[in-house]
């Protein structure tokens, strides 16, 4: 039977997005690869997506557990005889398939159930589909409640179309008739081989204009109750003796399922085409993924992507960056925090952890961490706009004295990063914060830009997003919130140097895994980490962005983080900002 592969590509790439498929995702396949819902499905669906598929020879029920496990899966394409000879296994837990998230199967809504409740996909997806549509062309999406995806198999995918059908008359039924499923959209051109004589029963015209090589990509392909005999049309339906009660088909195509026997007897036709896995290999013997908890193109993006390749190197495996945005930085810290403790997920981990539990936006903390090691530093500054009257920062707090309330200083919302560096600032100099106007602002670069512009008197966000208005003389810099001045700008001084004070603050950057991370894992990605940031291109690379690169070792960057999640949360609750 051909298929047409971009139609299986496109289709597999839709059944991956029903699932949520990201490159960090291990998708484990005990059914055999060379079927449609192997490589047509699970092996489009994963690779279309970034992620990696985990493969068994041949299914047996305590080695796939074993599989499972050690690759810590976290989708599996399974059947009701693989989940039940799973489940039923002497050596299954709970705990030794926790990993999963996702899943895909047919069969009954108790079988839907079993894999979500039992096996422990929560988000598993209900199918339908058969060969001739490329394997399944119904899929519901992973999010829906648990109740609905028992009781439907999902929306056609995109390229896929439905109706109930009167099988002789090829009428559109009305809801509660008996009928045939129509499927329009991807599907084969038809039977070849010996199969074709099969066509004249199986196909019939629809009356669609004929291409020239005699196949019409809007054929149909119809599930009869009879099969009508006929002579092979130009544009075929394909037929299947099973009835099917209307339903609308965006809220519930029709349900189609398997008999334990006729999956054994499908495994069993294609058991010569199996794929031996290879031995263990001591770590890493797989791609090792990185999560950056920011949006691509950001400077925590920038350091995770000038590392990746040069860790490469020294653990002679690959690194996979890939990026988990969202909630300030929450979504991608809680995925690396949830991630298994196997050095294969680990990621770039920020003094945000600083800020989130004493702001109640997360319980995460630093605590919820293997440290690696800290990698750079994004110093803090007091900035104004080109041609203010203040020389030095202590210009600029004597204003401040004198006209309480009066003067705005901006650079972050209220209790984030560069807000922080502001309220330590003052508490440091015994200086009141409310005397300052804050104006928050959406990133360090829009307020320093708001600065420029003549919003707002001053701006404590980075020296590093400041440089492009520090060049073209917008703004001038007055002091940065570090121990020692920047290589770049050596004329500016330290806050320290300006006022006496020994605050100091920067957004800070390092790299960190899971709680539990083996020590012999730790150690050999820490010693990668080192000898990355000793190279001559990651130190040009932060020295472009003006970004400090410091590299602490993972009890001092403990220490360094530790430190600041009390005193930032003493700041916090003295401003009135914390909630946690």
């Amino acid at each position: 039977m051909p298929n047409i592969h971009g139609a299986v590509v496109e289709n597999g790439f839709h059944i991956g997005e029903r699932q949520d498929l990201t490159p960090i995702d291990r998708v484990m396949l005990p059914a055999p690869l060379f079927w449609s819902y192997g490589a047509a499905n699970a092996m489009c669906a994963t690779f279309s997506h970034g992620a990696t598929l985990v493969l068994q020879g041949r299914f047996e029920p305590g080695p796939a557990l074993t599989l499972l496990e050690r690759h810590q899966c976290t989708s599996v394409y399974t059947l009701p005889a693989i989940t039940h000879a799973l489940i039923s296994h002497p050596d299954f837990s709970p705990v030794r398939t926790r990993s999963l998230r996702t899943a895909m199967t047919i069969g009954t809504p108790q079988d839907v159930a079993t894999v979500a409740q039992v096996l422990g996909a929560r988000e598993v997806c209900n199918v339908y589909g058969q060969t001739e549509s490329y394997g399944n062309c119904c899929v519901t999406w992973h999010h829906w409640p648990l109740e609905r995806r028992m009781e439907v198999q999902g929306p056609p995918l995109p390229g896929v179309s439905l109706r109930i059908i009167d099988p002789e008359s090829g009428r559109e039924l009305a809801a509660g008739e008996t009928g045939a499923i129509e499927v329009s959209g991807y599907l084969t051109p038809g039977y070849i081989g010996e199969s074709a004589s099969q066509n004249a029963a199986a196909f019939t015209e629809d009356g669609s204009q004929i291409p020239s090589h005699g196949l019409d990509v809007s054929q149909r392909f119809l599930y009869p109750r009879n099969a009508r005999s006929g002579s092979r049309p130009a544009n075929p339906r394909f037929k299947k003796k099973r009835p099917a009660r209307r339903r609308h088909p965006r809220r519930s195509p029709m349900s189609s399922s398997f008999s334990r026997r006729d999956v054994l007897r499908a495994s069993a036709g294609v058991a010569t085409f199996a794929i031996s896995g290879k031995a263990v290999a001591a770590w890493p013997d797989r791609p090792i993924t990185l999560i950056v908890p920011y949006p691509a193109g950001g400077g925590t993006d920038m350091v995770a992507r000038t590392l990746a390749p040069i860790m490469e190197r020294e653990l002679k495996a690959s690194i996979n960056v890939v990026n988990r945005a969202g909630g300030g930085g929450v979504t991608g810290h809680d995925a690396i925090a949830r991630a298994q403790p196997d050095g294969y997920t680990i990621g770039m981990i920020t003094n945000d952890l600083s800020f989130y539990t004493h702001l109640g936006q997360s319980k995460l903390t630093h605590r919820d961490f293997t440290k690696i090691g800290q990698t750079n530093e994004i110093l803090g500054s007091v900035t104004v706009k080109e041609g203010s009257p203040w020389k030095t920062v202590g210009d600029l707090l004597a204003a401040i004295k004198a006209q309480p309330g009066k003067l705005r200083g901006t650079g972050a919302a209220p209790g984030v990063n560069w807000h922080v560096g502001f309220l330590g600032m003052m508490d440091s100099l015994k200086m009141d914060p409310r005397s300052v106007v804050w104006v928050p602002a959406q990133g360090g670069t829009l307020g320093h830009q708001d600065v420029a512009a003549g919003g707002s008197e001053f701006s404590t966000s980075s020296l590093a997003e400041a440089r492009a208005l520090l060049e073209a003389k917008k703004v001038r810099t007055l002091c940065l919130m570090g121990d020692a001045r920047a290589e770049q700008f050596p004329d500016i001084p330290t806050l320290k140097e300006a006022t006496g004070s020994d605050w100091t603050f920067s957004v800070v950057h390092g790299m960190g895994g899971p709680k539990g991370l083996p020590a012999e894992v730790t150690a050999r990605l820490s010693d990668a980490l080192a000898k990355a940031h000793a190279n001559a291109d990651f130190q040009a690379a932060l020295k472009q962005r003006t970004i400090r690169a410091v590299n602490r070792k993972p009890d001092a960057w403990e220490a360094t983080l530790e430190q600041q999640l009390n005193t930032y949360g003493r700041l916090l609750r003295e401003a009135g900002l914390a909630r946690g």
